[in-house]
């Protein structure tokens, strides 16, 4: 889901950056596969230099980073959920990726920081798809905003928006 919302982005005219914290790095190796530096851009980092890399990206006049994070709880999530701006869960309409979900959004929570399921894999008519949005919409406030797509690829890491400028 990062690599998509940050070439829409950039293809709106905004400059993009995919900061990679996923230990698998499939979002550098998408962007290795590209070859040519072009916008979105992937760079890499560690939780102890995040925010020196973000300054780094706010000074070249990148508008958005997009952190590509684990999807489990651990010190590169917190770091992640930290610097971020909203919080974006990429999950299919079912109870697996519901529970799996759980801690980010108590952290979600703990850090006052808006976020929002990014369903799926969901047929938009479906029955099952229809009652997991009922089901997110029933949760007590902050209210989550169910958004589906369904051009996106399933993905187990979270997206983290972070907007730098605005565009």
């Amino acid at each position: 889901a990062c690599i998509n919302l940050a070439c829409i982005a950039a293809s709106q005219g905004a400059m993009a950056v995919i900061i990679d914290m996923d230990p698998q790095r499939s979002t550098i190796s998408w962007g290795k596969r590209r070859g040519d530096g072009s916008n979105p851009e992937t760079v890499v980092a560690q939780v102890y230099d995040l925010e020196r890399v973000i300054k780094e990206c706010r000074s070249a006049g990148i508008a958005w980073c997009f952190l590509d994070l684990p999807g489990r709880s651990d010190p590169i999530m917190s770091a992640g959920l930290k610097a971020s701006h909203l919080i974006l869960i990429p999950a299919r309409p079912s109870e697996t990726d519901l529970e799996g979900a759980r801690d980010v959004v108590a952290a979600a929570h703990r850090l006052r920081k808006p976020y929002a399921f990014l369903m799926n894999i969901a047929p938009p008519r479906s029955s099952r798809a229809q009652d997991v949005s009922a089901q997110l919409r029933a949760d007590p406030p902050p209210r989550r905003r169910v958004t589906w797509q369904r051009w996106l690829p399933a993905a187990a890491a979270l997206v983290i928006a972070v907007p730098l400028a605005v565009v």
